[in-house]
């Protein structure tokens, strides 16, 4: 039997072998990756455009210079950006007399606001200074109180001072409650005032506009009342007490303890 003929090797021919296959397999892992990458640089380049950018701020509910002012800067800025949030959330922090501050993207190139300016239910008075004080007992303005205005007069050598709450929402309403019902009784208040503690009250009273009430000889008195009891039953004790021994009260009539009054 003949030995097989091996092809023999030509020197310098123009045979090559072919190249080998590129094994993808090793990317596939990789393509998620790929993908994510490119959504962010999409979403990159669609914030970039002039519609997804902030060229209008509408303002709904009212606002303050100041307020307009400070989102007058955030024109140019991206409405997908994280960030835009957490600059409006600043601006809301700056401004004391902000209750609320919502907002919210529009397209084309808009931020819709809605405001909350925040509005005075009394008005703290510590030292020369008088701040106006929200229904959650928050001082949020300098202010000059109008006439009839519950004033709170803070002899408790606090220093409160501007944004900052002077009391919970339930002593308010306390104050609040205090006030109309000496006031429901026609006695002339000018203030309220309060000492080491904030439960613990006073009225300065200097008339009566009931004839059947007849008033102090010395004007103007002191009432001092509980917030612990109803204001109601407090004042009525009051108007007794005025109507009996009017001649007598020369300085304050205490009604802090339940059940019995205290005159001087």
């Amino acid at each position: 039997m003949g030995r097989a003929r091996r092809t023999p090797k030509v020197f310098n021919a123009s045979y090559r072998p072919p190249p080998a296959r590129l094994d993808l397999s090793q990317y596939r892992k990789l393509w998620p990756l790929f993908c994510l990458l490119a959504l962010v640089v999409a979403f990159y380049i669609v914030g970039q455009l002039p519609a997804f950018r902030v060229q209008t701020v509408e303002l709904a509910g009212g606002g303050t210079p100041e307020l307009v002012a400070a989102l007058q800067k955030l024109k140019g800025d991206s409405l997908l950006s994280g960030t835009l949030f957490a600059d409006v959330t600043r601006v809301k922090n700056s401004l004391p007399t902000l209750s609320q501050l919502n907002c919210r993207r529009g397209i084309p190139g808009t931020l819709k606001c809605a405001v909350t300016l925040r509005h005075a239910t009394l008005y703290w008075k510590a030292g020369d200074k008088i701040m106006a004080v929200d229904a959650d007992g928050f001082a949020y303005a300098a202010a000059t109180p109008p006439t009839g205005a519950i004033i709170i007069e803070d002899r408790g050598g606090s220093a409160p001072h501007l944004g900052q709450t002077v009391a919970s929402r339930q002593t308010v309403e306390k104050y609040v409650e205090l006030f109309t019902a000496l006031t429901s009784s026609h006695l002339t208040t000018s203030q309220l005032f309060i000492g080491d503690s904030l439960f613990q009250v006073g009225a300065s009273l200097t008339a009566s506009t009931d004839p059947t009430v007849p008033f102090a000889a010395n004007s103007p008195i002191s009432a001092l009342f509980t917030l612990d009891q109803p204001a109601t039953g407090q004042v009525a004790t009051l108007i007794e007490i005025l109507k009996a021994k009017h001649d007598a009260i020369h300085d304050h009539v205490d009604l802090r303890v339940p059940g019995s009054a205290y005159v001087q």
